[in-house]
């Protein structure tokens, strides 16, 4: 049982995953928002939609085809249970006042009460929109990067990065994990320390989403508290419908962050954005907890955006036609492409990332034989020496991180269930307890990420 694994993963591990899982001879059961990925895994789709269960024995992309039958044969069979209900309806009308009709037409009453109502089983993403604020006139450069560069101790993440970003320009920034993206993210936006100089160009501002933005929210408000808190006084009269455009829905909004899953707390964290004018987005992973249809919206509101845009995604479908221009990571640099992310494969010669990860690992494989034979008995034993302690730092360190989640998922479920709750809220230091366990995850990560960094460099 999977449940969204491939959110922090980086495009390597998630190839490395597919092929396990096709190669593994038990039953998967597994939650993506990564069509992807899913495509490359089931054989099966499982769609939980409107309190009802609906199983479809075939892939994602297939499922969708079906899904779209399905749903125009509920809407033709529900306008012609509509025309029935009101032709049955003129009759009972046209015979009630008859006496020797009056029996008919009670029997036609009774044969509606026990009609059961076809619903239509979809949300209309066409009726559900928003858009980011227009981005306020800044100067032609947004952000200029010059000679930056970042280490952690004696680990150096990136070198001497240049880097322009224009007024209008969207970008991505590629790569595996632990070659920098995140860290020039937070560079960007003032979040750490580095060597080097970042400026903002004439009258630029910054709305940053961060990987783990949702952490930051007060989990004792409710939803329209937290929007409010964050909401000007014109735009406070419009927030129910604000919400509504992110699927917050009549007294969903009074629902407390506590009680929200991950996908829901991203949505009230995004929603956020568009309550003050940005002329810059910086977004780090922004699809990890969303699902497909908010997805969907959430590109449509960026292709629509007119400002600046840098966003980190390791999600081909949400980057497609999204950006002009993408930046790869890789060895403390980085490399432009002009154009989405299909043009950088094209340009890579290349027609998915799957093969960007292979041709990679020739390269380094080819390497890494003339570099061994080079490597001394001694050099060659401490190497593997190094690697093998920082995979079982890495276990361990996932090992950790994996118990913190099954903690607070474990609250979560406690937390959502009304008796619970009240029982909980008394506990002294609860919610303190809780925290503690967020900050301990974020503390944990980032010594992750600085293990998978060196052993990379190591490898």
């Amino acid at each position: 049982m999977l449940d969204e694994p491939t959110n922090h993963l980086d495009i390597e591990s998630i190839i490395w995953l597919e092929k396990w899982l096709k190669n593994y001879n038990g039953a998967v059961l597994l939650v993506s928002h990564d069509k992807f990925f899913l495509d490359a895994s089931t054989n099966r789709t499982i769609e939980i939609a409107f309190s009802k269960i609906n199983d479809y024995k075939v892939s994602y992309t297939k499922y969708l085809t079906l899904r779209k039958d399905r749903i125009e044969k509920q809407i033709q069979a529900k306008k012609n249970q509509e025309k029935y209900i009101e032709d049955t309806k003129l009759l009972i009308n046209k015979f009630r006042a008859k006496k020797n009709k009056a029996a008919f037409a009670q029997t036609l009453i009774r044969k509606l009460e026990k009609i059961e109502i076809i619903e239509i089983e979809q949300v209309d993403i066409a009726q559900i929109q928003f858009r980011f604020p227009s981005a306020p006139h800044s100067g032609k450069i947004s952000l200029k990067v010059t000679n930056a560069s970042k280490n952690y101790n004696d680990l150096q993440v990136l070198n001497d990065i240049n880097l322009e970003v224009g007024r209008g320009d969207k970008i991505a920034f590629v790569g595996k994990n632990g070659e920098g993206k995140s860290t020039l993210v937070k560079m960007i936006v003032d979040k750490i320390r580095f060597d080097g100089k970042i400026e903002l160009g004439h009258q630029v501002k910054i709305g940053y989403y961060a990987q783990n933005q949702s952490d930051f929210l007060d989990k004792n408000l409710s939803v329209l508290e937290t929007i409010e808190e964050s909401a000007n006084f014109k735009e406070k009269t419009n927030l129910r419908s604000i919400l509504g455009s992110f699927l917050f829905k009549n007294d969903e909004v009074t629902k407390k962050i506590k009680v929200l899953s991950g996908g829901e707390r991203a949505r009230v964290s995004l929603c956020k954005l568009l309550l003050e004018p940005y002329n810059l987005l910086v977004m780090d992973e922004p699809t990890n907890h969303l699902d497909i249809t908010s997805k969907e919206l959430l590109k449509k509101a960026l292709l629509n955006y007119n400002g600046s845009l840098i966003v980190v995604s390791h999600d081909r479908e949400f980057l497609k036609g999204l950006t002009n221009k993408v930046y790869e990571f890789k060895h403390k640099k980085i490399k432009e492409y002009i154009g989405d992310i299909d043009f950088f494969l094209q340009e890579k010669k290349l027609d998915n990332f799957k093969q960007l990860e292979n041709v990679k690992k020739d390269k380094n494989h080819n390497k890494s034989i003339k570099d061994k034979k080079q490597l001394s008995y001694f050099d060659e034993k401490e190497k593997n020496k190094k690697i093998k302690y920082l995979k079982n730092r890495i276990n361990k360190l996932e090992k950790e991180i994996e118990d913190i989640d099954d903690l607070n998922k474990h609250y979560d479920i406690q937390l959502s269930d009304p008796d619970q709750y009240k029982e909980l809220i008394q506990k002294e230091g609860f919610f303190d307890l809780y925290e503690k366990n967020q900050r301990k995850k974020e503390k944990l990560e980032q010594e992750w990420e600085e293990a998978i960094i060196k052993l990379d460099n190591i490898k």
